[in-house]
């Protein structure tokens, strides 16, 4: 990796990145948390600085929130309409699972007017999923299962004319969990690449994240709606608790193939948490300057608000992530060094955000990643970054030479792994007929190599430049691939890689060691999830937009106000 790379140009400044060997390493993964550049404050972001309307245009549901809804969205000179289909299925048949055939919400997206023919159009196809197709101009379909426990409990306080309890909810304030959200061509959704530069829903996840917050706004009006057919004067849910309470998620290993397969979104999404990172960290303070004051107050701010959060939930998640308790003891010590460089103050400009992730590098990883995403607040939006062209072009002119000079300068994390040891080939990942899911299992238990899915990225490439290494260094990529055509695709993703920075996540997938949480957790915090709560080594659950405005209170623009949201006293 050349020292170039490892630098860009933001506000006029050079600024250091750091190492890929860091970045995409899955210790750094395993601490990876929401910023303000997640995909979720984005979106929301976006709706209030251009002052987005969401309206309730038809809310046809019976006592047992059995029914339909539309919301239209008023979007910068575009409409858009989410569409619910609520019914009531048997809890046998509420799973999580992408088997599953019912589910209690199907909803949809769409642009534009939805009259009662096209209504009964999206009837008929939406709550299929899988086995429906979108009509022209639906952009998102998504379904989602209530949680009977936290459901009813809510309703059932309602109903009494009460508020929830403020520790019922544990680590998973929500309603419901949403199991899929569907987009870009699927079931002949409208392709994003369609969407021009101005468009409200151009930058990636963004139809997703309006569709997830409407799926919250419609939870709370659902659970309001059957509190009142229980008893008509019901009390509704406050607004802290309209904002507290999430939607909830369960992910499993699906999202590590994706991960591995989608090297580009990877190195989009990497770049977009180190270049704010490398932004807020060349940042000086100036204390005689206004804005630089604010900047410190803001952050200041935040660390109080995380120490008063953390040390309020105090509960202790699974192996391996940390417990609340440790995290405050860092943060706090943190905190007393952050007051103490305040206090020394100084003239001029003070390096004060590189020394105080410095500082917090120093004790703990977990508490390094929290103070990054503290200090990124003060950093600007870098939405630009986040729009891939993910197409491989192969350079077939490139000579073997040049190929295998590639693979050492921008693979020797995967030349450094042993092959022969038979550990790091331990496991093969599958596609499991069953559950329609991808699944991992030891190779011994299994002889079916044709069965296997191909996300052993570092034994492949490994095996390619063994390939090159028994031919001549001045034959062509082009000559190579007449002998070795099931090899196009690596030599194409090794010159590929070879021009980015963080495209490849540095983990052996086949290794037993290999934790999947680490590539999890790392996606989840570029959607804005948090209350990372793991069931396993393999999937946990986390919420969606706990604290985030609700569509009533959508002008708070304080984004601060987000941020380490407890349940309402």
């Amino acid at each position: 990796m050349s020292s170039a790379q490892l630098t860009t140009e933001i506000g006029g400044r050079t600024v250091q990145l750091r190492p890929p060997a860091t970045v995409m390493s899955s210790a750094d993964m395993l601490t990876a948390r929401s910023t303000r550049h997640s995909f979720s404050r984005s979106m929301l972001r976006r709706a209030i600085s251009h002052n987005w309307q969401v309206t309730r245009e038809i809310f046809d549901i019976d006592a047992n929130g059995v029914g339909t809804v539309i919301y239209r969205i008023d979007a910068e000179g575009q409409t858009f309409r989410w569409v619910g289909f609520s019914t009531d299925i048997p809890d046998e048949d509420r799973t999580d699972r992408v088997i599953a055939k019912h589910w209690d919400i199907t909803t949809c997206l769409v642009e534009g007017d939805v009259d009662a023919q096209r209504l009964e159009n999206l009837r008929s196809q939406v709550p299929l999923q899988e086995k429906g197709r979108a009509d022209k101009g639906s952009l998102i379909w998504a379904r989602a299962n209530k949680s009977m426990r936290f459901f009813n409990y809510v309703a059932d306080c309602l109903a009494s004319g009460n508020q929830p309890d403020r520790d019922y909810f544990g680590n998973s304030p929500y309603i419901v969990r949403s199991t899929a959200f569907y987009s870009n061509g699927r079931f002949n959704l409208v392709p994003f690449e369609s969407f021009p530069a101005n468009h409200p829903l151009q930058v990636p996840y963004r139809p997703h994240m309006l569709s997830a917050w409407m799926l919250r706004e419609f939870s709370i009006d659902l659970v309001e709606h059957v509190a009142k057919a229980k008893n008509p004067d019901a009390a509704e849910l406050t607004e802290d608790w309209r904002r507290y309470l999430g939607v909830g998620n369960a992910t499993g290993l699906g999202l590590v193939p994706y991960a591995l397969n989608h090297p580009l979104i990877m190195e989009a999404w990497a770049k977009a948490r180190e270049f704010s990172l490398a932004s807020a960290l060349s940042r000086t303070v100036d204390f005689s300057n206004e804005n630089d004051r604010a900047n410190v107050a803001l952050v200041s701010d935040l660390m109080d608000k995380a120490i008063a959060y953390f040390t309020e939930r105090d509960i202790t998640p699974g192996d391996p992530f940390p417990t609340d308790a440790s995290i405050v003891a860092c943060l706090t010590s943190v905190r007393e060094h952050f007051s103490k460089q305040i206090e020394i103050g100084g003239e001029g400009d003070v390096a004060l955000w590189s020394d105080l992730y410095h500082y917090a590098s120093n004790l703990d990883a977990e508490c390094a990643s929290l103070v990054a995403s503290l200090i990124t607040e003060i950093t600007d939006d870098i939405d630009n970054l986040l729009r891939v062209d993910e197409i491989f072009c192969l350079e077939p002119t490139m000579t073997v030479a040049k190929t295998r000079q590639l693979i050492a300068e921008h693979y020797q994390w995967v030349l450094d792994i042993d092959f022969d040891d038979p550990r790091n080939t331990e496991y093969m990942w599958y596609l499991s007929k069953t559950n329609e899911e991808p699944r991992r299992i030891k190779r011994v238990e299994v002889n079916k190599p044709e069965s296997e899915l191909q996300i052993g990225i570092a034994r492949r490439v490994f095996e390619l430049d063994q390939l090159l290494a028994q031919t001549d260094d001045d034959e062509t990529i082009a000559q190579f691939l007449l002998n070795n055509p099931d090899q196009r695709y690596w030599v194409a993703r090794v010159q590929l890689m070879s021009k980015t920075v963080y495209g490849e996540a540095r983990h052996n997938a086949l290794n037993g060691d290999f934790l999947p949480l680490s590539l999890q957790r790392f996606q989840l915090a570029m959607y804005g999830m948090s209350n990372y709560n793991p069931k396993s080594t393999d999937w946990l659950r986390v919420t969606l937009m706990t604290g985030m405005p609700s569509v009533r209170d959508v002008s708070d623009e304080s984004e601060s106000n987000w941020l380490f949201v407890g349940p309402p006293r």
